[in-house]
């Protein structure tokens, strides 16, 4: 069996034409094993040897007899102790998957014979308020299986039994105590070295998944800008794991970027080159990436956070808060955009000095706080963009409501919904009633709505179905026709105050039957 000295697991897979072939390592995510490559390495080897290996203390690796805290040179050690079983000191291309991504940054850094990276669905960088909600999410369950349960479906699209068996399967390769103390060091080490990577010299490709609600691809866009030669694509119905939803142009596209000749002009296929046309890379990078975490909460009231710390001023004036969560949200809008969302009955001069008083005012909220607008926003004559590292909270609520329409098992889905709904207020999007804004609160709501009545269509136990009447009802997502049979099943369940509670102060009580 391929072991290591160090009882890593790898398998070598040489080139099927070309002896003296470049080396793909394919490096997984947490939670995964060699196995989720198993689909393209066939494809990959008509051009390249490729390797795949296992974490230590996952999957087919040996498990560790000493305990050992985990720190980025047991990584890239890992990886050197295999190219030397291989005996490989040159032409290698690297590609990771989610963390393996940064492993695969971290390993480029160090050495210089690594030619490219290609990272899919990376987090290279995570505000704080969501890798602690993660954290706190994982740290509170107590059995793994409930974990998988709640992982497996955001990891493929479409979601199908094959795919959940064989996640599932592949997820029990690694304990539950050591998928915990990988999860705790990523978390801890996302983003904490975010901008040394504006240094490395090698070509990198992003690759992201079209319906990946874990890193959506607006996140990952953004980081394209890090890069001196930075290239961005995305593959279409695929989630986070595009080598399972979509092997053939998960391989098309790695084998087109690892074989190219990276200064040609781009491919049919190329989305993003953030080669500059004008001045040095280095200062330009220097003036987008100051070092700003952004958070913009609308949700249950608005609140702009900068590093952790609420940026207060006179938002409601000017529409400066209508506009700076659009701008947030859309990352980059066009000042005609902007026109015709606020200020649709005017002329276009009224317009324009509209806008322009509207960005004096928010430079001035800014300026108030101590940060300077050139910090926080790209404003130049056409377009309005907010700087990469930017979190929106709708952004969550997107992606739990296309969780849950993925999730298969009722009773997690239920679980998920019950959570997802209890937690937003009746009346989310409060003092929000641009038409942008009005139509997406819609679209939710019509969403929530259509996953609360799949459930009741599948929900027979009295009890659920009172609780999920009430849960709907709190939002007002329950339409006449099921008000009678949350009444009858507040009766036959000895719930009555509830009828008061939840119907009488928003429906007519004659119209309900009795």
């Amino acid at each position: 069996m391929p072991y290591t000295s160090k009882g890593t697991f790898y398998v070598f897979h040489p080139c099927q034409y070309h002896h003296e072939a470049p080396t793909v390592l394919l490096i997984n995510g947490l939670g995964c094993n060699m196995t989720i490559w198993d689909d393209i390495v066939p494809m990959l080897t008509k051009s390249f040897h490729v390797i795949q290996y296992d974490f230590r203390d996952t999957g087919a690796s040996l498990r560790s007899k000493v305990e050992a805290s985990l720190g980025w040179s047991v990584f890239l050690e890992e990886i050197e102790n295999i190219f030397v079983c291989c005996n490989i000191s040159s032409n290698v291309h690297l590609v990771g998957h989610g963390a393996g991504g940064l492993i695969a940054l971290k390993f480029a850094e160090r050495h210089s014979y690594v030619q490219s990276v290609t990272l899919i669905n990376t987090p290279l960088y995570v505000p704080s308020s969501v890798i602690e909600k993660e954290m706190n999410l994982r740290m509170s369950t107590a059995l793994y299986s409930e974990l998988i349960d709640c992982i497996t479906p955001l990891l493929c699209y479409p979601n199908t039994p094959s795919k959940m068996q064989r996640l599932k399967k592949m997820m029990m390769s690694w304990s539950f105590h050591t998928y915990l103390d990988y999860f705790c060091f990523f978390c801890k080490e996302i983003g904490k070295d975010f901008l040394s990577f504006s240094n490395l010299g090698v070509p990198v490709c992003i690759l992201a998944g079209e319906k990946d609600s874990l890193y959506p691809t607006q996140m990952q866009f953004s980081y394209t800008h890090l890069f001196s030669n930075g290239r961005f694509f995305i593959i279409p119905n695929a989630s986070n794991l595009v080598m399972i939803d979509q092997p053939e142009l998960c391989a098309q596209f790695i084998i087109h970027f690892a074989s190219s000749e990276k200064e040609q002009n781009p491919s049919p296929y190329f989305l993003y080159n953030m080669i500059p046309t004008y001045g040095s890379l280095q200062e330009d990078l220097q003036n987008i990436f100051k070092r700003r975490n952004i958070e913009v909460y609308c949700l249950s009231s608005f609140k702009v956070m900068v590093n952790g710390k609420e940026i207060v001023g006179r938002w409601n004036r000017r529409k400066a808060k209508n506009i700076f969560l659009f701008i947030a949200y859309y990352h980059s809008v066009t000042r005609e955009q902007l026109y015709e969302e606020f200020w649709p009955n005017i002329d276009i001069t009224s317009a324009q000095n509209q806008l322009r008083v509207s960005l004096a005012h928010i430079r001035h909220i800014f300026k108030q706080n101590g940060i300077s607008i050139d910090e926080i926003m790209f404003i130049d004559r056409k377009t309005i963009s907010i700087q990469p590292l930017c979190y929106v909270d709708i952004f969550g609520l997107e992606k739990s409501i296309e969780a849950m329409k993925a999730e298969q098992r009722i009773e997690v889905k239920e679980k998920m919904y019950i959570s997802v709904v209890s937690n937003l207020g009746k009346y989310f999007f409060p003092d929000l009633y641009d038409d942008w804004i009005v139509m997406k609160k819609y679209d939710m709501e019509e969403e929530l709505y259509a996953i609360g009545e799949q459930l009741l269509g599948q929900i027979r136990l009295a009890k659920r179905r009172y609780e999920l009447l009430k849960i709907m009802l709190k939002m007002n997502l329950v339409k006449e026709g099921l008000l009678n049979e949350f009444v009858c099943l507040s009766r036959k369940l000895g719930k009555e105050q509830d009828i008061l509670k939840y119907i009488c102060r928003d429906f007519d009580m004659h119209t309900l039957e009795y």
